[in-house]
């Protein structure tokens, strides 16, 4: 990665245990998505974890607020036991908490969007990589748009690779609000996100494996 665009954007690093938090906040990581289960794709850190990055980190934090791997299409007691996941991750110093629905067509989950959103204070919502999985990207990023609480958004371009999905990242952020935040993730790596930022122009970049530490 180029000084030039390392000193241009910033840096987020999805972790799911202390030790690489810590890693990556030495290697010039901005700030953490912080997870457990990285291999189911990123569910809610446990407490221990978070009491652990929160005293010994830096850097922003941001929690993930998801029950399960597998589909991002939830019952009503899923709903429930994630509003409560919710308020213990709101004692928490954190801005943004990163989350994301979809309802039985595919499109994003509204109602439960508005739980979150009404429940969630003074926080933002980083709506993540579900929006990938939705049956129409543009349609979904429009949905997100008229969400206030939604300040950032997630994606690959709907494809399985941000460089793969360039080209719709682009529509989707000409879509989303001037305030709102598109956050590139998939596969970016040291080696690529040069040639990603070039094609996107992005002020944000996330990864697992995004720096090397």
């Amino acid at each position: 990665m180029s000084m030039q665009i390392r000193n241009s954007v910033l840096i987020e690093v999805c972790v799911d245990n202390i030790e690489d938090a810590l890693r990556a906040e030495d290697h010039g990581a901005d700030q953490i998505e912080l997870c457990s289960r990285l291999d189911l794709d990123g569910l809610s850190p446990s407490s221990k974890l978070l009491d652990q990055a929160f005293a010994k980190l830096s850097i922003p934090i941001k929690p993930m607020l998801r029950l399960r791997g597998g589909d991002f299409v939830y019952n009503r007691k899923e709903k429930d036991q994630m509003l409560q996941m919710l308020f213990t991750l709101l004692d928490y110093n954190c801005k943004s908490i990163v989350f994301g629905a979809l309802n039985m067509e595919g499109g994003i989950d509204t109602t439960f969007l508005d739980e979150i959103s009404d429940n969630i204070g003074s926080h933002v919502i980083c709506f993540h990589k579900a929006v990938d999985y939705s049956n129409d990207l543009l349609s979904a990023c429009s949905v997100l748009a008229s969400c206030k609480k939604v300040a950032e958004v997630l994606s690959s371009g709907g494809s399985r690779t941000a460089l793969d999905g360039a080209n719709n990242l682009n529509k989707m952020k000409s879509i989303l609000r001037p305030d709102q935040k598109l956050i590139a993730a998939g596969k970016i790596r040291p080696e690529n996100i040069v040639k990603l930022h070039k094609l996107v122009n992005l002020e944000y970049y996330h990864g697992r494996k995004i720096i090397n530490f």
